[in-house]
């Protein structure tokens, strides 16, 4: 096994960090340089970045998001944006109205999102940093949005807390996962079946995580209740993400 599969297999959510510590300038700008390259649908790069590594606004962003506490010890917050202001300016530049084209552009601006925030994580874990994604920055979007001045046609997706893993409060372990024909199909695709939902129910029991207090199946089944509209629905559309 070659060190970029062994560090793909042995990602976990590192939620404790040594507050205080500095990442390099040069680290920094390796892991920029990783975000740039991510896959892009046609070269289009519908995302933004701010790195942010002064700790008052770190502080400010943890307190719209208490749960998360990372943010505030980590060394570097990373706020991953889907962005389309860029192709705004080229409309505006060929004397085109902008659109902003529904389900399809949602879809390719989260997408080429999503590809450099995995690109960053991937880099600042191959430099020896924890890691771990914040998705309750898209449920304080407005205040982020305020904070930052962000334009129309900008929208938070996902933070990403870097920093030195602490040891001594550390307690993540590796997830396990869905067993293969859960969710993994050769030439076809892979029913997954009630008995396997409740197989892994049990796996993750067994897993014991402390911060879990409901089951897998019971977690998203009230996630995905049919009462369960986004808070943010709002915001995106006042952002011009129209769909």
């Amino acid at each position: 096994m070659n060190e970029t599969i062994k560090l793909l297999q042995n990602h976990r959510s590192n939620r404790n960090f040594v507050k205080g510590h500095l990442i390099s300038k040069d680290e920094v700008n390796e892991i920029i340089k990783s975000i740039k390259q991510a896959p892009s649908w046609m070269n289009g790069q519908h995302y933004s970045v701010i790195v942010v590594d002064d700790q008052k606004l770190k502080e400010e962003i943890y307190s719209y998001t208490t749960r998360n506490k990372h943010i505030e010890t980590s060394s570097v917050f990373f706020i991953f944006l889907a962005d389309l202001t860029k192709q705004k300016i080229a409309a505006d530049m060929k004397g085109k109205e902008f659109s902003f084209g529904g389900i399809d552009t949602l879809i390719n601006t989260t997408t080429d999102t999503v590809l450099a925030m995995q690109n960053a994580a991937i880099a600042a874990e191959s430099l020896g940093y924890g890691t771990v994604f914040c998705g309750g920055i898209k449920t304080v979007a407005d205040k982020i949005i305020r904070l930052f001045n962000l334009p129309k046609y900008v929208y938070p997706i996902c933070g990403l807390s870097v920093g030195k893993l602490d040891e001594e409060l550390t307690t993540e372990r590796i997830k396990p996962r869905f067993s293969n024909n859960t969710n993994i199909g050769f030439n076809s695709y892979s029913v997954a079946t009630k008995e396997q939902i409740e197989e892994y129910d049990k796996v993750l029991e067994l897993f014991a995580e402390k911060r879990e207090t409901k089951i897998w199946s019971q977690k998203f089944a009230d996630i995905y209740n049919k009462d369960n509209e986004p808070g943010d629905l709002k915001t995106i559309k006042e952002q011009g993400f129209e769909f």
